[in-house]
């Protein structure tokens, strides 16, 4: 099967590469204590990086063998243009966007609600 070879321990950090099904990966070290195991290692070509036990298809490594390598912090994600821009107050803006501008959504009964601006 192919596998995923990721910055770190768990599907929450990116994809670095794929390995091919029967290419060899190296491993060094596993996961922490208290995640999924997970293995860190290398290919051939000496790329780097973590995958699942789940899809390795080998002799269990021996894990008193192994080190425990420390999980690395998941990257800052990347922000979208417009991020920054702070939000407009104006009256066609949903609930949770309008207190976010400094609004409020008015109460009235005889019409659909609006953004209220200061």
């Amino acid at each position: 099967m192919n596998a995923f070879i990721r910055l770190g321990p768990s599907t929450n950090y990116p994809k670095l590469f794929t390995t091919l099904k029967g290419e060899i990966f190296e491993i060094l070290a596993k996961s922490e204590p208290g995640i999924p195991v997970w293995y860190f290692g290398h290919t051939e070509a000496m790329e780097e990086g973590w995958v699942s036990a789940a899809v390795l298809a080998c002799e269990e490594p021996e894990p008193e063998n192994l080190y425990i390598r420390a999980t690395p912090l998941l990257p800052e994600p990347e922000k979208e243009p417009g991020d920054d821009i702070p939000l407009t107050c104006k009256e066609d803006l949903s609930k949770d966007d309008c207190e976010a501008a400094g609004g409020t959504m008015s109460t009235e009964v005889t019409t659909a609600p609006y953004c209220i601006c200061p």
